[in-house]
């Protein structure tokens, strides 16, 4: 009996389920749409054909040699350190005093004036510095490793180009529905802002403090940041997986 496969729904990413959760209770959410339909919805004729080259790329299908063993590994541990430093990125930017390029805005310097700390402008302008840097450090490991495994697992060369093509035709689109995700963290910047007691402190010490409105605001965009990571690593996850089912089935 054949099995039919079951709809991958974008509902399932992390990201969607934390901006999910941070939404109003109010707010619905819109149901998820099979990912074989958005797929339509984002590549035009010119794309199809893209994708349609790398599938059918005669020189990328078979390559004769034995590959080499062990790049799983080596690939692996790369991508675990790309991913702890830009964790490390992330977290480093709300602590006080840490060595950071991407600062959180109302840490700056003691001297930020509490209009601009409240404003979402410079949070805004936050995310989408750890966005940029995201954006060039995942796609030079994706790079890479797609490099690596064409170089050293020849059989798998269609694989790369595949995913490459991938990367060429759904790239602009992700960067287009991520850059939305600041916005949707400004409806959240503004809940708490406007939620907070009406006998509270107002300054950024007060605001900071654990139980604070901007600290909880910080460790909501920190989450998010996070997720979208996630989401940008899936990509390479996925090459190094399946490299490694392939070096296991040869062992």
């Amino acid at each position: 009996m054949s099995r039919t496969a079951r709809p991958t729904h974008f509902d399932r990413s992390t990201l969607v389920r934390r901006l999910a959760g941070l939404a109003a209770p109010s707010r619905k959410i819109p149901p998820a749409v099979a990912i074989g339909t958005q797929l339509g919805e984002w590549i035009d004729f010119n794309d199809a054909m893209t994708l349609f080259a790398a599938l059918h790329d005669s020189k990328a299908v078979v390559v004769s040699g034995v590959p080499d063993v062990g790049v799983a590994g080596d690939l692996g541990v790369l991508l675990a350190c790309e991913r702890a430093a830009m964790t490390e990125a992330i977290h480093a930017g709300i602590r006080p005093g840490a060595r950071t390029r991407i600062k959180w805005p109302a840490l700056v310097a003691s001297e930020t004036p509490l209009e601009i700390a409240a404003d979402f402008a410079a949070y805004h302008r936050y995310y989408q510095a750890h966005q940029r840097e995201m954006d060039v450090r995942v796609g030079t490991l994706r790079a890479a490793v797609r490099n690596t495994i064409t170089a050293r697992v020849p059989s798998l060369r269609q694989l790369t180009a595949l995913d490459a093509a991938f990367d060429k035709v759904l790239g602009p689109r992700e960067r287009d529905l991520l850059a939305q995700v600041p916005f949707l963290l400004e409806k959240r910047f503004v809940q708490l802002r406007e939620s907070r007691p009406a006998e509270a402190q107002d300054t950024i010490a007060a605001w900071m403090q654990p139980r604070g409105w901007l600290a909880t605001f910080a460790r909501d965009m920190q989450g998010v940041l996070m997720a979208e990571l996630e989401m940008r690593l899936q990509p390479i996850i996925g090459l190094i997986a399946t490299l490694s089912n392939k070096e296991a089935r040869q062992e």
